[in-house]
């Protein structure tokens, strides 16, 4: 999945069709466990599927815990096993370039496919450079359609004044993101935004910012 398979990973279970608690293999890690019915939802046919874990928190550690499940199907399309791992991706999961680790690289691929931008045009590279500054996080949880809807909207943005926002529905959570003119970015612009949108909607459960080339972008992720 990452390049390496960087992953810190605490335990895991496979089960036919179905995913079960299982006993504790380690302190609070029983706890940790998710129950996650969209794994084996028969209209979703992903393999691989990384996603934040809005749950569960690690002792000591900032960062958010991921929980990637592993689907294997039938030749009649049904699942027959579905495995989760639950950990956190190391550092050097987010340190490389997106479009040099094969999972993301697929997305990438599919989202110059599906652009409609002639190969090496000015919106073709946008779309590459968009994609490797981008949160890589974010990659990692999205599925291309999403990721395509917030992409498109920054491409063609046309004026320091303009400003996209989209949000995205993951499992048990909400993630927005804002992009706006790298012209008008500031830290307090940033925290005041934070403060809002708390005000507004609860506090943030994970928040970050990326340097886009000529846009900066904030995301917010709210249970």
């Amino acid at each position: 999945m990452a390049a390496g398979g960087q992953l810190h990973l605490p335990g895991h279970r496979a089960v036919p069709g179905r995913l079960e608690r299982p006993g504790p293999s380690g302190p609070g890690d029983g706890r940790r466990r998710l129950h996650r019915s969209r794994a084996a939802k028969a209209d979703d046919h992903r393999i691989v599927d990384i996603d934040y874990c809005n749950n569960a928190s690690a002792i000591y550690h900032i960062e958010p815990i991921d929980d990637i499940v592993i689907r294997e199907w039938g030749a009649d399309g049904k699942l027959v096993e579905a495995t989760l791992l639950v950990g956190r991706l190391a550092k050097g999961a987010f340190t490389q370039k997106a479009a040099d680790i094969p999972i993301l690289k697929d997305k990438l691929e599919w989202l110059l496919e599906h652009s409609g931008a002639i190969p090496k045009s000015y919106a073709y590279r946008e779309i590459r450079a968009l994609f490797n500054r981008f949160p890589a996080r974010e990659l990692f949880y999205a599925n291309v359609q999403a990721l395509k809807e917030i992409t498109d909207r920054i491409v063609y943005m046309s004026g320091d004044d303009e400003i996209a926002v989209h949000c995205r529905k993951g499992a048990g959570y909400v993630a927005l993101q804002i992009a706006f003119a790298r012209s008008r970015y500031s830290y307090k612009v940033e925290e005041d935004l934070r403060m809002a949108l708390a005000e507004a909607f609860g506090p943030t459960s994970f928040s970050t910012s990326a340097d886009c080339g000529a846009v900066s972008l904030l995301l917010f992720y709210f249970d």
